[in-house]
């Protein structure tokens, strides 16, 4: 009777450690998953880019951008008291056009809102909504 104690005891150790090392290579496998995908997000966040992000108090505003093909775009920028329209490559800029700000410029950008809320206006309404009435 010892014995097969003794080795239903050794049986049980043996599947409680498969068991903890099944579970341990799962949760390795999943977080080396997460991380594979964090830097796949940010290679192609680097590669395709994030868009262009204004940088408070510069004097470069880019106002609109148009891609005319793979690596090609027009852009139009405000640079210190001109609009500029400009062409870029991957090899080089080129000054298409180049003329005055309008007057009405600031006052159509300070006017519009974006045609999608920020997060911080989603937030605030989100909160607005959720908040108990005293």
């Amino acid at each position: 009777m010892s014995t097969s104690s003794a080795l239903i005891n050794q049986t049980q150790t043996s599947g409680d450690l498969t068991a903890g090392l099944a579970t341990l290579g799962k949760v390795s496998f999943t977080l080396l998953f997460i991380i594979a995908f964090i830097l796949l997000c940010a290679w192609l966040i680097r590669r395709f880019g994030s868009g262009y992000l204004p940088v408070a108090g510069s004097a470069i505003r880019i106002v609109a951008s148009a891609n005319v093909g793979p690596k090609e775009k027009v852009m139009i920028v405000d640079l210190l008291d001109k609009r500029l329209a400009i062409g870029v490559t991957a090899q080089q800029i080129t000054l298409l056009t180049e003329s005055e700000i309008p007057a009405d410029a600031e006052q159509m950008n300070t006017n519009t809102q974006p045609a999608s809320p920020g997060f911080s206006q989603l937030l605030r309404r989100s909160l607005q909504r959720n908040k108990p009435e005293e």
